[in-house]
């Protein structure tokens, strides 16, 4: 995660997160005289506060999550060797499988998305087939592959491999694209 978004998600979080509570101590009137005391005045105008102090909280709270989120999402794979530490960026990983996907199995348009799971990584993958292609049969051959070379090569472990079929392209409207890309 790079420095500005985690500052931002950081800022987004105390603004709304203290915005909340000032509207929620405002509709308890313990703020003493403020500007907007005719607010106070009203039922419907102390439960409005209350209200907007509510969302203003659940907002910083959303961005707290994404916070956590894209810091578990960044962080690295990891092993002690012998002489020290050995980590793996998750970008280093996505690139792997990718040339996996591209090399072994043949595939030209996919997205790789990499989670931590409870008993090891859960990798996701987006594409697009040939509708000459049998989706299960190669769905299984993308799972096993990257599954068995993942935990050979760099040595992490693989929950699950989750392969999600965007499109499916016709063998003759594959060919006119790429004619019409020069390929």
């Amino acid at each position: 995660m790079s420095f500005i978004r985690a500052l931002t998600f950081v800022l987004a979080a105390a603004f709304s997160g203290a915005l909340g509570i000032l509207a929620i101590l405002a509709g308890a009137r313990m703020l003493g005289d403020v500007a907007w005391s005719w607010l106070l005045d009203h039922r419907a105008g102390v439960a409005f506060l209350a209200f907007i102090g509510a969302c203003l909280l659940f907002i910083a709270a959303h961005f707290i999550r994404l916070l956590v989120e894209e810091r578990q999402r960044s962080l690295h794979l990891s092993h002690d060797g012998a002489w020290g530490t050995i980590a793996l960026s998750p970008g280093a990983l996505k690139q792997f499988v990718g040339d996996l996907l591209s090399r072994e199995i043949g595939l030209e348009s996919f997205r790789v998305r990499l989670e931590h799971g409870d008993s090891g990584l859960v990798i996701g993958i987006r594409t697009a087939l040939s509708s000459n292609d049998t989706v299960t049969d190669i769905g299984e051959r993308m799972q096993r592959t990257i599954a068995e070379r993942v935990s050979q090569q760099i040595g992490v472990d693989v929950e699950r491999v989750a392969i999600t079929v965007r499109s499916m392209r016709s063998a003759s409207r594959a060919a006119a694209s790429d004619e019409r890309r020069g390929v």
